[in-house]
């Protein structure tokens, strides 16, 4: 019983089934609960909804590419993890393959392996690694709900990692990697973090550098799988036709007896030094047509700036939208065959970046040149009301739209909690969007689209690769 104080004296309150289950509730709104496994620190989000016969659930882990180091740059997590971790890049997104290799109960040469497993309910199964999480994720029946739970229990912690799945799904890694070689825009979204980050880790993306994958060991990818893959380092979000109370009894079940981490999940402490000068990249490799990137450094999600940044994101639009700026600008009169911005998620500070595909009829001067004319104008001049009306229109039909799909809807939460540690950002986004004016839009764009904060990069096609500069 848990003791409280009233006017009669103290009094015992009798536990919620949550707390029976060893569970302590920290917040709900919206329809969604969030909650914490006593035993282990273990975060879970999880919204009922019978809308589909369908429960869809998310494992996140706060761990990516910020928390790799290249060869011939220090690890200090080497000291505690007793290897030697330079040289790890590209080793979360490997780890990401590893995780379908199996466990010794779920073990594909026996036939009980995930995909074995999963492969007959008919579901929907996937991972991804990015700068700042790895999930993994599985939409089932809702009478299946108890299967994904168990499966991503018991692979947090008990993953078969032999040099035969290691050196297999090196071969594979590697071929991702010549395949994402030859795509122009991975091209130059890789080519742009690098030249716009010198000193964070964000300068390289989650699937690595080529000879770190070439050479990182077994024993360096087991001491990454023991430091962070812990369910105090992790977030499960689910949402399903399964009552709540019910999802949760089976995570205690399966959850409850894994420790936390034995040490202290590391922290990233890297900061990168404000960009003094605009930088450049030229990239002249075999493609189809001329690319113009722009990339601007800008603050963690969680800062106050992020709100007019993506309202300044939907003002200009791109090719999808006939009614932005950079459609009336380059697409509408054959400039430009693709333009669009993008504004990821990112636990620090990050980039906004323009990307645009050109059309033979144009130049990377000319496509250069509007581009920066259209910054230049959110600058100077306020943006109208009926601008910022359909920004606010367009950001709530997309939010509508993609929260449709209950996998996109974990996906979405999970950002949340990996941007800024907590789904009340996302979920209260749109609020905080509509609040956005026009001196915010000009302040922000003033601020952030300077030159000295400017990286340009250009894709030039060739008939064959030859350097970058």
């Amino acid at each position: 019983m848990t003791r409280t104080s009233g006017r009669h004296g103290d009094q015992e309150r009798k536990p919620t089934p949550e707390e029976e289950l060893g569970f302590t509730h920290v917040q709900s709104a919206h329809g969604i609960s969030e909650y914490v496994l006593n035993a282990n620190g273990l975060k879970v989000v999880l919204m009922e909804d019978h809308s589909k016969p369908v429960f869809t659930y998310l494992q996140m882990f706060r761990v990516g590419s910020r928390n790799e180091k290249p060869a011939g740059l220090f690890s200090a997590l080497s000291r505690q993890a007793r290897v030697n971790l330079s040289g790890t890049t590209g080793v979360f997104h490997f780890l990401e393959h590893l995780m379908f290799k199996g466990t010794e109960k779920h073990n594909p040469e026996n036939g009980t392996g995930v995909f074995e497993t999963f492969g007959p309910l008919g579901m929907l199964l996937n991972a991804t690694t990015f700068f700042d999480r790895t999930s993994y994720f599985e939409c089932v029946s809702a009478q299946h709900f108890e299967t994904p739970i168990e499966v991503e229990a018991d692979r947090m912690r008990n993953l078969l990692l032999h040099s035969g799945p290691v050196e297999s799904e090196r071969g594979v890694v590697l071929e991702e990697m010549s395949m994402r070689g030859k795509d122009p825009d991975r091209i130059m979204f890789g080519k742009m973090f690098e030249t716009a980050f010198q000193e964070h880790p964000y300068r390289w993306t989650a699937i690595g550098l080529r000879p770190d994958v070439e050479n990182v060991t077994l024993p360096q990818i087991r001491a990454c799988y023991d430091t962070y893959l812990w369910p105090n380092n992790c977030v499960i979000v689910c949402r399903g036709a399964v009552e709540n109370i019910v999802v949760l009894a089976a995570i205690a079940r399966h959850y409850a007896n894994i420790p936390r981490s034995p040490q202290p999940i590391p922290l990233v402490f890297d900061v990168e030094p404000p960009q003094e000068a605009e930088r450049r990249f030229e990239v002249r490799k075999s493609g189809d047509l001329p690319r113009v990137w722009l990339g601007f450094h800008v603050p963690e999600s969680s800062q106050d700036d992020t709100y007019a940044l993506a309202v300044i994101a939907r003002i200009l639009g791109g090719s999808s939208n006939p009614d932005s700026r950079l459609y009336s600008a380059l697409v509408e009169n054959g400039l430009v065959a693709d333009a669009g911005c993008s504004q990821l998620e990112f636990r620090d500070p990050g980039l906004f970046t323009i990307e645009t595909t050109l059309t033979p009829k144009t130049s990377v001067e000319k496509v250069e040149s509007v581009l920066l004319s259209e910054l230049a104008r959110l600058s100077q001049e306020p943006v109208s009301e009926e601008e910022l009306a359909f920004a606010r229109a367009a950001n709530r039909v997309s939010t509508v739209l993609g929260l449709q799909d209950p996998m996109q809807w974990v996906k979405w939460i999970c950002e949340g909690e990996s941007a800024v540690g907590d789904w009340r950002w996302q979920v209260e986004f749109d609020d905080l969007f509509d609040e956005v004016t026009s001196e915010d839009v000009m302040r922000v764009a003033g601020k952030y689209f300077t030159e000295t904060n400017r990286t340009v990069g250009v894709f030039i096609p060739t008939n064959s690769d030859s350097e970058e500069s």
